[in-house]
């Protein structure tokens, strides 16, 4: 994990569940890689991820054609240190 990024929180979220499950940070783009793999994941229930409202400013931007809409949210939290 990357230390100081917000989402290297997410750790304590995994530890909550059976082994198996991994965190896989994708760079690239202002977040946009990320986000596509979100989006265009197999609906399957492998994978989850956090989109962040970076999507937003990401696609006024012109870096993506995502938007908030590309997303089905599962659940929603904040971690404020």
């Amino acid at each position: 994990m990357l230390p100081g990024v917000g989402f290297d929180r997410i750790n304590c979220v995994l530890n909550c569940f059976p082994r198996g499950i991994s965190c896989n940070l994708k760079a690239g783009c202002s977040g946009v890689v990320g986000h596509s793999a979100i989006a265009t994941a197999k609906p399957d229930g492998y994978t989850i991820g956090v989109a962040t409202v970076e999507i937003g400013m990401m696609h006024r931007a012109g870096l993506t054609e995502l938007t908030g809409e590309d997303y089905t949210p599962i659940a929603l939290y904040n971690y404020d240190a």
